[in-house]
């Protein structure tokens, strides 16, 4: 990852977030932190809803909607995460979720 640490060096950056759309409403998501020495991150709540709540803001999921997250399963350590995004993301993200135990 030695090019990602050097784009989040130069721009101050400790984590980001890399998404690839599946289907519609499934998404493949990853959180690595390279200049912090991890490659990945434990599945949580808050990314999955900002992400569910920036895909409603910009019209790349229905509204209202169910999109599952995807992650950890190339890294044997696969979780799933539902969000719920409704009509007006602003009135609250739900999220719910399965992940193997650390």
């Amino acid at each position: 990852m030695p090019c990602l640490t050097a784009l989040m060096n130069r721009h101050g950056w400790v984590t980001v977030d890399l998404v690839r759309r599946e289907s519609g409403t499934v998404f493949h998501a990853r959180d690595p932190s390279p200049p912090a020495g991890s490659s990945r991150t434990r599945p949580r709540g808050p990314r999955p809803t900002r992400s569910g709540a920036a895909c409603g803001r910009r019209a790349w999921i229905p509204l209202p909607s169910r999109p599952t997250v995807l992650q950890g399963y190339g890294m044997g350590r696969p979780s799933t995460i539902t969000v719920t995004v409704p009509e007006d993301p602003r009135t609250g993200i739900g999220i719910t979720g399965t992940a193997v135990p650390l």
